[in-house]
């Protein structure tokens, strides 16, 4: 009798130990599958980017086969001949492309982005390498690409252009120690006339869309400056932001416009009004910079 009540009051059932032992072992599992498969879903993401650059820079090859050893002379002729689409804002592409050409077009540098994931091929190496062209984001991140020719003066001023056809005007390349890029700054030192002062850096054609571009400056003086630009690009201001500048303290300018037919857009800068310069007075401009976007 005493044996059939012990019996009856035992209690069946998993202890605590044993659930929480059940708990860890499935917490394991599941972390086991979970980084299986984000291994599995990355080396995916890695040999679709790896391969969508290689089949690009086959591509770009090709072009400069049939073109006199000259590689495209800007994104839309690349993205044309290829029959390609960029991933920009608005498109149902999967790959993004960032392309950028030498001014005599014997070398390039493209960077291949696919799900985060970006490789980039080059004239000497068509041999697709993780990361991105120098100079930008890797790996899929926010690759910038400037737009405009001479990015600073380190090598020459050749597009850089007069804004506005202000004549009596002396541009040189000028070495410096505190440049915002590099050695060297665009001096341009005002002749007898005096007056307004004003410059600007030649940008590849760009596509219909939202543009921003920038400059850092400094005078000698004190002196207001705005963003200016010129080109054949058909554009409406969105927003323009001046500077008022500190003799030898460096300032930026910025604007962003709306191009509505495809063209070359010259981003600049004009100082103050007429009397503002006088003779023996100096603007320095270095960074130019041409960006798609609002930033």
């Amino acid at each position: 009798m005493q044996w059939a009540i012990q019996r009856k009051n035992k209690q069946t059932g998993f202890t605590i130990v044993e659930l929480l032992i059940v708990i860890v072992v499935i917490a394991i599992l599941a972390a086991v599958t979970i980084v299986a498969y984000n291994g599995i879903t990355n080396r995916a993401k890695e040999t679709v980017s790896q391969n969508t650059a290689a089949q690009v820079a086959k591509k770009i090859a090709a072009y400069a086969v049939e073109n006199a050893d000259l590689y495209p002379p800007d994104t839309a002729a690349f993205l044309a001949y290829s029959n390609l689409q960029d991933n920009s804002p608005g498109s149902s592409s999967a790959a993004g492309y960032q392309y950028t050409v030498t001014n005599d077009r014997k070398s390039y540098c493209l960077t291949t982005t696919v799900s985060n994931v970006s490789y980039y091929t080059n004239a000497s190496n068509q041999v697709p390498i993780k990361g991105a062209c120098p100079g930008t984001a890797p790996n899929g991140g926010s690759v910038i690409t400037n737009l405009v020719m001479n990015t600073s003066v380190e090598t020459d001023t050749s597009n850089l252009q007069n804004i506005g056809n202000v004549g009596d005007r002396s541009p040189a390349r000028f070495p410096v120690t505190d440049a915002k890029d590099g050695s060297y700054v665009f001096r341009l030192t005002i002749g007898p006339s005096g007056g307004v002062g004003g410059y600007g850096s030649l940008s590849t054609t760009v596509q219909p869309g939202r543009y921003t571009g920038t400059v850092w400056l400094r005078s000698n003086k004190a002196l207001n400056v705005q963003p200016y630009f010129e080109g054949s690009a058909t554009r409406t201001n969105v927003s323009a932001q001046g500077a008022n500048l500190t003799p030898g303290v460096w300032g930026r300018v910025r604007q962003t416009v709306n191009v509505t037919v495809a063209g070359t857009l010259k981003v600049g800068f004009l100082s103050g009004g007429s009397g503002t310069l006088t003779q023996g007075d100096y603007i320095d401009a270095d960074a130019f910079m041409l960006t798609s976007g609002d930033t």
